[in-house]
């Protein structure tokens, strides 16, 4: 993989900067991916993404193997794992592009644009939790068992549940608040 990711056009001074990280993390990255995507070649899909945005904000590294440089890889890997993993939950859940649809007479319009605004607004909520209640919703989303949940993020069986259902108690207050207009 690093072959390739050299071959993007950097400088020499970033081209060493993406050796280094590559040296230091690409393990910790891949074992990230892992957990969540479950899957060697698309945890590989996710590191090499990765890296590319990675290579994007190389000028912002002061210490290759500082913590906020490891928490900023990781955060970015966990990141787009995530996002993987919801492109691939969608299409398992779109229709197959050869069967015809017909067309449902009983639409109604106001309805959808209430229950897409309120869509909207509900992830709105979800997006403002805190990262590590966040994770446990758009992972539980995704369908994966609180096992699953535990393993990737190694918590326990019960801490992820416990999680989930404060992510549910503070989505419904904030719910209800910005209903109320508060």
């Amino acid at each position: 993989m690093l072959p390739v990711i050299l071959t993007m056009p950097l400088s020499k001074e970033h081209r060493n900067l993406i050796e280094q990280i590559y040296d230091l993390y690409y393990g910790t990255m891949m074992s990230v991916a892992n957990q969540i995507l479950k899957d060697q070649g698309l945890s590989e899909d996710a590191v090499a993404e990765a890296f590319v945005k990675i290579s994007r904000h190389l000028d912002k590294f002061d210490d290759v193997s500082g913590h906020r440089t490891r928490g900023y890889i990781v955060k970015t890997v966990k990141t787009i794992s995530y996002d993987l993993c919801k492109k691939i939950n969608r299409r398992k859940e779109e229709p197959d592009d050869f069967l015809e649809l017909t067309p449902d007479t009983n639409i109604n319009i106001l309805a959808d644009l209430v229950n897409q605004e309120s869509y909207d607004s509900l992830k709105d909520v979800i997006q403002s939790l805190p990262e590590h209640l966040k994770d446990v919703v758009f992972l539980y989303a995704g369908g994966y068992s609180h096992e699953e949940i535990g393993e990737a993020l190694g918590i326990s069986y019960a801490n992820s549940k416990q999680r989930l259902s404060r992510a549910r108690k503070i989505v419904k207050k904030m719910w209800a608040g910005e209903h109320n207009g508060e």
